[in-house]
């Protein structure tokens, strides 16, 4: 399913994605985003950073961080990965890395049934 949320304030972007987590029908997270300019990305990279190690949801299930406008970004993009998030700066890239990892998973799922 998608989910969309504008971002008007920090607390919306993280907000919306604790949401989303929480839905036990969700398994994993592709976040798309576009820093607007009027929002501070870096305390934006840190909120998330801070959600992601206090929400219990967002250890659990893995969330692929899309933060796209180029090298605009890479100052938030920096602290994220620095904490151990996983981003990239286009969606494709995004949701090729959740369905590759989907396919892990099912090989190992056939893999412990042998």
């Amino acid at each position: 399913g998608v989910h969309d949320v504008i971002i008007d304030e920090l607390q919306h972007a993280y907000h919306g994605l604790q949401i989303v987590l929480q839905d036990e029908n969700v398994d994993a997270v592709v976040f798309i985003t576009v820093v607007p300019t009027f929002l501070p990305q870096e305390e934006l990279a840190r909120e998330l950073v801070k959600m992601t190690e206090t929400t219990p949801q967002a250890q659990e299930k893995p969330v692929f961080y899309c933060v796209m406008a180029g090298a605009y970004t890479s100052p938030a993009r920096r602290i994220m990965e620095q904490a151990g998030l996983c981003t990239f700066d286009a969606p494709d890239k995004a949701v090729l890395a959740a369905k590759n990892m989907c396919n892990y998973a099912a090989f190992r799922r056939r893999q412990k049934e042998d």
